[in-house]
């Protein structure tokens, strides 16, 4: 199989990719995607696999930019970017990853419930004196950059700033296939901009620490071993950047539009908010915020559903292939609040497990409980088909939501 039959130049390839996924799972479970891009592994069972095979499927990628001489010049001058959780591999990641889960406990996301309940009565405080918004912009972008923002121990008025890294990290991952040179300039840009930011942060939190998740890392120990120095503590922060903002924006949107577009389904979890984790679950599931996640072929002779993959190949894990799989989730087109869920790969699976997973339920699920307590008669103000997932690779982001609503 080939993406010849589809015109992968276009935007409608990546906003809609999901009939690629569907013939691909039926024909050529590992695909070949265009440009730089290798290949998708589209099969829900093989998705398991794959990121269980740790030795084989590598994490350790390059760096955004590493081979072009532009780009390396602009690094140059930031700080040297370490691989920590997302980029790296055991025993390496095992050490970060126990370190940075302190920060997201169940206690600590506990902790945080009362700042997001206040953050989301605040926005919609505002948006019920207009009746109307638009709830990516006005809402599901703001949310989580705030409540981030807060963990992490920066101002309110630096979100719009905080929510710009995060959302140019998030494009270079797929720079390899989509970014124009001049998009790939800004975001390097950005992320060096990022970093004399955050290590100004962490040279301030460890001469005068907070009750903040950098305070917490500028100063934690695991059995005794040094602590972190400043180029890893950067990458912690940029997972964090990333885990806490870009998905939770695209899960909250898209569930809402999901909503809206099964309107038994809006008044039944409307009626009955018990019925909200039901529902950010399935959400999860039927959008997959994060289309999938990369590795690299770490060994010669690497065998993927019968397709030889050679050593240094990208694999792009297809979680939202995985998630849409006939064989695991029957009629899974169809978004339903009352299927079983279990086992989505939304947050992915493994040692990679999303470290957010449960910050981003329940920043979702406090958001949506309010939501219907407060307003009813959810309508879209635009028409359906100008709303669509934004054309870059790898992620399901709503361009926009423009909704109007009515006081209970």
């Amino acid at each position: 199989m080939t993406t010849d039959e589809h015109d992968t130049a276009t935007a409608e390839f990546w906003s809609h990719p999901e009939e690629f996924f569907r013939k691909a799972r039926s024909q050529c479970p590992v695909a070949e995607l265009p440009g730089d891009g290798g290949y998708i592994i589209t099969r829900y069972d093989d998705v398991v696999a794959a990121s269980r095979r740790v030795k084989e499927f590598s994490s350790r990628r390059p760096v955004f930019g590493a081979n072009d001489p532009e780009l390396a010049a602009i690094a140059a001058e930031g700080y040297p970017e370490v691989r920590t959780i997302t980029t790296n591999d055991p025993p390496v990641h095992t050490r970060y990853r126990r370190l940075v889960n302190k920060a997201f406990f169940p206690e600590q996301v506990k902790a945080l419930e009362p700042k997001i309940q206040a953050l989301v009565d605040t926005l919609l405080d505002e948006a019920a004196e207009r009746g109307e918004m638009n709830f990516v912009g006005d809402f599901a972008e703001v949310m989580p950059a705030m409540v981030m923002s807060d963990a992490l121990g920066i101002p309110h008025d630096m979100r719009d700033t905080f929510r710009g890294w995060a959302q140019d990290m998030v494009d270079t991952v797929a720079g390899d296939m989509a970014l124009p040179p001049e998009r790939r300039v800004a975001c390097k840009k950005s992320f060096v901009q990022f970093q004399h930011y955050f290590a100004a942060l962490i040279e301030e939190r460890r001469a005068h620490p907070g009750d903040d998740m950098v305070s917490h890392l500028v100063h934690a120990r695991l059995a005794g071993e040094r602590p972190l120095d400043v180029p890893e503590l950067l990458d912690v922060c940029r997972i964090l950047l990333v885990a806490g903002n870009d998905t939770t924006t695209n899960l909250l949107s898209g569930a809402l539009l999901a909503l809206i577009d099964h309107p038994e389904q809006l008044a039944e979890v409307a009626a009955d908010t018990s019925l909200v984790p039901r529902m950010v679950e399935e959400s999860l599931r039927y959008i997959s915020p994060a289309r999938w996640t990369m590795r690299i072929v770490a060994e010669d002779g690497v065998e993927m559903a019968g397709c030889p993959l050679a050593k240094g190949e990208k694999a792009r894990l297809g979680l939202g292939s995985a998630n849409w799989d006939e064989q695991r989730f029957p009629d899974p087109e169809r978004f339903d609040i009352h299927r079983d869920t279990s086992g989505h790969m939304a947050f992915g699976h493994g040692i990679h497990f999303c470290v957010g997973k449960d910050l981003a339920r329940a920043e979702t699920r406090i958001a949506f409980q309010t939501l219907f307590e407060r307003f009813t008669d959810f309508e879209l103000t635009v028409p359906r088909a100008e709303l669509k997932p934004v054309a870059s690779p790898g992620v399901n982001r709503l361009n926009k939501l423009p909704i109007r609503f009515r006081a209970r």
